[in-house]
């Protein structure tokens, strides 16, 4: 091998070397004049890897085999890898695709290359071997090649081929021409398998080997310099665009309708548009050059007093701006810092506009929103808004209150939570129909459950909730409470049928109040006619039993016809202080002798005293006690009870009467009971459950007549199968308990004058007649006037005068006045078959002697004319 030989054929590598530096110094130039295009700084680095290839085998063709050949060998093979490196640092930049992940993953295997071939003899051994050149006859020496040294420049050609298919995929989309780059590509890997070729002992082209690489970078250098040219060409039209579009940011600046200040990256103003002189005052020669904070006088920031964190802008605060002329202002406030692509501070703007009029509504609406929310607040009726799902979003504390809860357990909870199954049920229906239909409508039964388990009624209205964009968003309402207002109709209700039932009653009662006064007369006329018989009759005699028989049914007409009375509440006649405990025991024994099947329990405490007719209230509760017997079916238990109580105002106004002291005596039985039906006409005349034969229905409508005009209530509760409960309250007295008269049959004879007067014919003859046979001297009168007339002249004479109470030429009671009038200490008798709306109690109260109801028989009639008139004054 002669050296010198190859070293003459071998300067060319020298001159590759020097025209590869002197393009890696000239790209180099480029880029720090354009620091923008890294593509220029990728072709340096290709160039200078031309540069290092090329010195590396010029040493190698002069060199003989040793440690300075394999170092020139170790030169020239890790040119390669920055050749391949750059190679796509070049493609990336230049298309301006992201190359940081090539960059992450190949820069550490590259690394790794390049430490394996230094560190190891891997990819080149230490044996040497001569290479011949095609057209050369003289060869020259390099190391060994190992196979990872084969598949390393595989490895340099295959990127190679594949930044060719980069530039050919990408190049369509740019108008810069790479046609040089891509013929440098060729060649590179043309070079590639010329020495590969010389690797495995093929005679390769010195020629090649020598000035490929020097083609590669001079098609670099072209690359650079015409993309340095057209960088030139683009940056000159960006430049006249950049006026451009700075001529047109000042048109926009200038009609910008809020002001703007730009500064530097020192806080001078360079920058400032119309609007800016107009809120600061401060014209734009002054503003320029100067510090943004003398011509920005802030005041007064708002954004913490007004809890304002954003305005109008949508960032920024709001602030109170002082003018040059002295005015304040109040300005939305945004200000912006301004950085380059270094992050580097470079200056900041300003952009305000002046919002006092905004600031001012905004104030008004905030006082407009808590006037409303303090209306909401103070109303008694609730408010509230649910969503579309019937969860509650807003309600006041009046609406919380209804329900029970407080304002932040009722928030979020669905209509579900604190509603019943059924309302809650009907108001998905209802919500459902105004969501189609988009109208209002009222909910009048809201059943809601309280947090304390308690039941509310509530009113409810209900409307449909739109957004800005019209949509549906939920519902809103008012709610109202009518728990105590349907009780206080229910009330009412009953207090209206009570009142309806009070008046049939009385119709009813007027009705029979007449038919009896009549019926009476007529029964007094007969049974008077059998009293005067039975007194001329013989005892032995075979008509004295027909005539007590007839008599007998008489009294039994006479009992129905006060059952009558009793019903047409036609008055007390003769009220007495008495213990309704001792009445309702004395009715009871009577009662027990003819029922001894029933069972009769008492249970009666010391009660005050109450004034009644004693007569009226043994009929009342002979009456009770057959309708008990009757329900039981011939057998069962009666308990009487009785105790003192004070009404309540609700119970008492529910039944007609003042509240105060009452005495209760209740009977209840083990009977058949009542339905609910039957409950509501339980008093009503001629009313009844049983047979024809067991009872007329007079019996409970006489006691209710009785209780009512006694100033009392009576009352009833029963269940189907369990019996019924019968009590009567009546007012308590202070009057001390009278002892009764003990009744009998005998007929007491006596003397002195009467005088009758009765409008009834028929009545007057029988009376007159039974008095003279008892011994009295009788006097007659057909009518009142007739009556006065004869006591004025006979008032010494008489000493007793039996007056009719209702007569058609003049009312008993003006008959009595006149009486009373001629002579205040005249003994009268009241007689009548019915009283007229309680005039025979009013005749009493005045200080008549005594009463007797028609029909009476001849010994209750001797027995109070004689006790009258025995009767000290």
């Amino acid at each position: 091998m002669t050296g010198q030989s190859i070293s003459l054929i071998s300067a060319g590598p020298l001159c590759v070397a020097t025209l590869a530096l002197f393009m890696a110094v000239f790209q180099t130039f480029i880029f720090f004049a354009r620091r923008n295009s890294w593509w220029i700084a990728w072709g340096a680095v290709l160039s200078g890897g031309a540069f290092l290839y090329a010195s590396a085998t010029f040493f190698q063709y002069n060199l003989p085999a040793g440690p300075y050949n394999r170092l020139a060998e170790l030169f020239q093979y890790s040119t390669f890898i920055i050749l391949v490196h750059g190679l796509y640092g070049l493609t990336y930049s230049y298309f301006s695709l992201p190359q940081r992940r090539y960059h992450l993953i190949f820069g550490p295997i590259h690394g790794a290359i390049l430490f394996l071939i230094w560190t190891t003899d891997l990819f080149i051994g230490r044996q040497f071997v001569e290479r011949s050149f095609l057209l050369l006859k003289d060869p020259y020496v390099e190391p060994v090649l190992t196979v990872l040294g084969s598949l390393y420049l595989v490895y340099a050609i295959a990127a190679a081929a594949n930044a060719v298919r980069l530039w050919a995929v990408y190049r369509k989309d740019t108008d810069m021409p790479t046609s040089a780059l891509i013929v440098g590509f060729c060649v590179w890997v043309l070079l590639g398998a010329n020495d590969v070729a010389a690797t495995l002992g093929v005679p390769s082209m010195l020629f090649l080997m020598e000035y490929g690489f020097l083609a590669f970078a001079l098609s670099v250098l072209v690359l650079s310099i015409q993309g340095h040219m057209e960088l030139v060409s683009i940056l000159g039209i960006r430049e006249e665009n950049l006026f451009a579009e700075k001529e047109r940011l000042g048109v926009i600046l200038r009609s910008l309708g809020e002001g703007f200040l730009a500064t530097d990256s020192r806080g001078d103003i360079v920058l400032f548009n119309k609007m800016a002189e107009k809120l600061t005052q401060v014209p734009l020669s002054l503003a320029i050059g100067r510090p943004y904070s003398q011509v920005l006088h802030i005041i007064a920031e708002h954004c913490a007093q007004d809890g304002e964190s954003s305005g109008p802008l949508g960032k920024g605060q709001t602030v109170t701006l002082l003018g040059k002329d002295g005015a304040e202002r109040i300005v939305q406030l945004t200000r912006t810092p301004v950085t380059d692509r270094r992050d580097e501070h470079q200056g900041e703007v300003f952009l305000f506009r002046d919002v006092s009029g905004w600031v001012s509504d905004r104030k008004q609406l905030a006082a407009s929103e808590e006037k409303y929310r303090s209306i909401l607040e103070n109303i008694q009726e609730g408010y509230y808004e649910v969503d579309l799902g019937g969860k509650l979003t807003f309600l006041n504390s009046a609406a919380a209150r209804m329900c029970g809860y407080t304002m932040e357990e009722m928030f979020g909870l669905n209509n579900r939570d604190y509603t019943t199954p059924q309302t809650s049920e009907n108001l998905y229906r209802i919500y459902n129909r105004i969501y189609r239909t988009g109208e209002p409508e009222n909910i009048t039964a809201y059943e809601i459950v309280r947090k304390d388990g308690q039941r509310r009624t509530l009113e409810a209205s209900a409307s449909l909730v739109t957004d800005s964009y019209g949509r549906s968003v939920g519902f809103r309402g008012m709610l109202r409470d009518v728990t105590e207002k349907m009780e206080a109709d229910k009330k009412r209700q009953q207090l209206e049928e009570q009142l309806r039932q009070a008046q049939k009653r009385e119709a009813l009662g007027t009705l029979a109040g007449g038919v009896a006064h009549d019926f009476n007369n007529l029964l007094m006329a007969i049974q008077g006619s059998i009293e005067i018989l039975l007194l001329q009759t013989e005892k032995n005699s075979p008509f004295g039993e027909r005539l007590v028989s007839i008599k007998h049914f008489v009294e039994d007409a006479a009992r129905l016809t006060r059952q009558l009375l009793g019903f047409a509440r036609g008055g007390k006649y003769e009220a007495k202080s008495a213990l309704m405990g001792d009445i309702a025991k004395h009715t009871a024994t009577m009662f027990a002798r003819t029922r001894k099947e029933i069972d009769i329990h008492l249970d009666l405490n010391d009660t005050w005293p109450v004034e009644v007719d004693i007569g009226q209230f043994e009929q009342v509760f002979l009456n009770l006690y057959v309708n008990a017997w009757q329900a039981m079916d011939g057998c069962g238990e009666i308990v009487i009870s009785s105790k003192n109580l004070h009404l309540t105002e609700d119970f008492a106004a529910a039944n007609g009467v003042s509240p105060g002291r009452f005495v209760q005596i209740c009977v209840q039985d083990t009977g058949c009971g009542m339905d609910e039906k039957t409950l509501t006409r339980v008093f009503d005349p001629f009313f009844t459950t049983k047979a024809k034969t067991r009872g007329t229905g007079l019996g409970l409508a006489s006691a209710y007549g009785i209780v009512k005009n006694h100033g009392g209530v009576i009352t009833v509760e029963s269940t189907p199968g369990k019996g019924s409960l019968f009590c009567i309250c009546l007012p308590a007295t202070d009057k001390p308990v009278d002892q009764q008269a003990v009744k009998n049959d005998d007929i007491i004879h006596g003397q002195g004058t009467v005088l009758i007067v009765d409008d009834e014919k028929a009545v007057l003859n029988t009376q007159s007649e039974i008095l003279q046979s008892l011994g009295y001297e009788v006097i007659t009168a057909p009518g009142g006037r007739m009556a006065i007339e004869i006591y004025k002249e006979k008032k010494d004479v008489i000493n007793l005068v039996v007056l009719d109470m209702i007569m058609a030429e003049m009312t008993g009671s003006a008959v009595f006045d006149s009486i009373r009038a001629i002579n205040p200490k005249a003994k009268v008798l009241l007689c009548s078959g019915y009283s007229l709306e309680g005039q025979a109690a009013l005749i009493m109260e005045k200080g008549c002697n005594g009463f007797l109801q028609k029909p009476f028989g001849a010994a209750a009639f001797s027995q109070k004319v004689h006790e009258i008139l025995t009767k000290e004054d």
